[in-house]
């Protein structure tokens, strides 16, 4: 009996350690990415001649369940409105500033960030309007061949809160409850001189 116990600690000791390698170097776990806290549309102005595209701002926190992480290539957003299905496949992150993406590093103790979604070319004539909204965020990552799901989710824009301007002066926002973990919606408005200030600042196509 009293050579069990050492032989015993000694097997749970090697299976911990193989436990451990496996967990650090084989298991490649998965991206994940939690309910966004904040959602907003807005529009994207773009070029000397203030093209408008529409563009999805999500707030949210990117993380991987194994230690070693996970490099994603790009994002991408779909949006389906009535009848139709929009894409929106530039991916722009903000961290402490605002930059085109180039990829992203993923680790477990994750990514909090802001992500905007700018509609592509073809969506120049795209507007928000009320009704109902369901946002699916993909992900492309490294070694994998076919994008991941990483949320989705349907938001009703209210007719008195649609926006009224469609030049990036209305921005409509959606904050999740943290009690019921649902959102809710308002809308904030440029006055004529922010407006003016973010044009004159605000150029897209350097992100």
């Amino acid at each position: 009996m009293s050579t069990l116990i050492p032989v015993a600690i000694s097997v749970l000791a090697l299976a911990v350690s193989v436990f451990n390698v496996w967990l650090t170097w084989f298991h490649r776990g998965s991206v994940r990415m939690t309910v966004p806290s904040m959602v907003a549309f807005g529009y994207d102005a773009s070029g000397q001649a203030r093209t408008f595209n529409p563009k999805v701002m999500v707030r949210t926190l990117l993380y991987c369940t194994c230690a070693r992480g996970h490099a994603i290539e790009t994002l991408f957003l779909r949006l389906r409105y009535q009848t139709n299905e929009y894409l929106f496949p530039i991916w722009g992150l903000c961290v402490d500033k605002l930059e085109r993406s180039g990829g992203l590093l993923v680790t477990k103790t994750g990514v909090t960030a802001w992500h905007h979604f700018v509609g592509s070319a073809d969506l120049n004539g795209f507007q928000f309007g009320p009704g109902a909204y369901e946002i699916v965020v993909l992900a492309r990552i490294t070694d994998q061949k076919d994008p991941i799901l990483l949320w989705s989710s349907q938001l009703v824009v209210p007719p008195e809160l649609a926006p009224k301007q469609h030049n990036g002066a209305d921005q409509l926002w959606f904050d999740r409850l943290p009690e019921s973990g649902g959102f809710i919606a308002r809308l904030e408005s440029r006055d004529a001189g922010e407006q003016e200030r973010w044009l004159s600042t605000h150029d897209s196509s350097q992100r």
